[in-house]
C-alpha cells in the first residue's frame, strides 16, 4: 500500500530512537533497564462510506426507486408566475399529480351543453411533460355539482347526465389519464354507514355507483378505477359485489 497512516508513520519513525534512549540509560545506571510497557497497536478507523447530503435527495427520487407514487393536489397556483417556486418544489419533489379542483363536476361541466376542459388540460398536460402520472379527481360526488344538475327531476334524465358527464371526461384524458376516482364519498359518516345523500342516490338509487363504474371502463377499460373513500366504506364494499359492479367494472378502494 502507498498510503500509511499518518499515526503509525510517527511510531515507526519513533521506535528506533526510543530503543536507543533505552539501551543508554541502562549502561549508565550499571544495570539491566525494566522492560518497556508494550504500546498497543493502532488501528485506524473505519472508513465510512459519504452519505448525500439530505437536501440532494428529492422525495420523488425516494418514491421512483420504491416504486411508489407520491402526489400533490394542485390549482391555479401552478401557472402564477408571482410563485415559481410552486411548480419548482411540485416537478422535484412528486412524481404524481391531482387537480384539486379543476377536473370536478362543476370544474369541467358547469355549462350543460358544453364541457370546459382549459384549466384541467393545462394540469394534465403540464404533468405530462414532466414525466408525472395524473389521477382523475373525481369523476361522481355529491359536493361541486353545477346548479344545473339539482334541476333534474327524473331518474332516467340524472342517469343518462351522470354517465354521459362519465363517457365525456374519461374519453377526453383517455391518452393522458389512466386512474381516476370514479365515486367519491359515497358512503357517510353516520352510524350503520348509510350511502350519503345526494341527487344520484335520491333520484337513481343505490346503483348510481354501478353505473358510474360501468360508463367509465366502457369509456377507458384499460384505466384504474377507485372508489375514493373518507373515513370508511363497509357499505360499500359489501354491496358492491352482491350488484354485480365489481364483475362488470373491476374497481378498488383507497382513502
Amino acid at each position: 500500500m502507498r498510503s500509511v497512516h499518518p499515526i503509525l508513520k510517527t511510531l515507526s519513525l519513533l521506535a528506533p530512537l526510543t530503543l536507543g534512549l533505552t539501551l543508554g540509560a541502562a549502561r549508565a545506571g550499571g544495570g539491566a533497564a525494566p522492560p518497556a510497557t508494550p504500546t498497543p497497536p493502532v488501528r485506524p478507523a473505519a472508513v465510512q462510506p459519504a452519505r448525500p447530503a439530505a437536501s440532494n435527495v428529492s422525495l420523488r427520487a425516494l418514491a421512483d426507486a420504491r416504486g411508489l407514487l407520491l402526489g400533490a393536489a394542485v390549482n391555479h397556483t401552478l401557472f402564477d408566475p408571482d410563485e415559481p417556486e410552486y411548480a419548482r418544489t411540485l416537478n422535484r419533489h412528486f412524481n404524481a399529480v391531482v387537480a384539486e379542483n379543476a377536473m370536478k363536476w362543476a370544474g369541467l361541466h358547469n355549462n350543460r351543453d358544453a364541457f370546459a376542459f382549459g384549466f384541467a388540460d393545462a394540469i394534465v398536460n403540464t404533468a405530462v411533460k414532466n414525466g408525472q402520472t395524473v389521477r382523475g379527481h373525481t369523476l361522481v360526488w355529491h359536493d361541486s355539482l353545477p346548479p344545473w344538475v339539482y334541476t333534474i327531476q327524473t331518474r332516467e334524465e340524472l342517469l343518462r347526465a351522470m354517465q354521459d358527464h362519465v363517457t365525456g371526461v374519461v374519453t377526453h384524458f383517455r391518452d393522458r389519464v389512466r386512474i381516476w376516482d370514479v365515486v367519491n364519498e359515497a358512503v357517510s359518516d353516520a352510524p350503520g354507514h348509510p350511502l350519503r345523500p345526494s341527487p344520484f342516490l335520491n333520484l337513481i338509487g343505490p346503483d348510481f355507483i354501478d353505473e358510474a363504474f360501468r360508463a367509465a371502463h366502457a369509456a377507458d377499460p384499460g384505466a384504474k378505477l377507485y372508489y375514493q373513500k373518507g373515513r370508511s366504506a363497509p357499505g360499500f364494499i359489501r354491496g358492491a359485489p352482491q350488484r354485480g359492479g365489481e364483475a362488470e367494472a373491476p374497481c378498488s378502494v383507497v382513502s
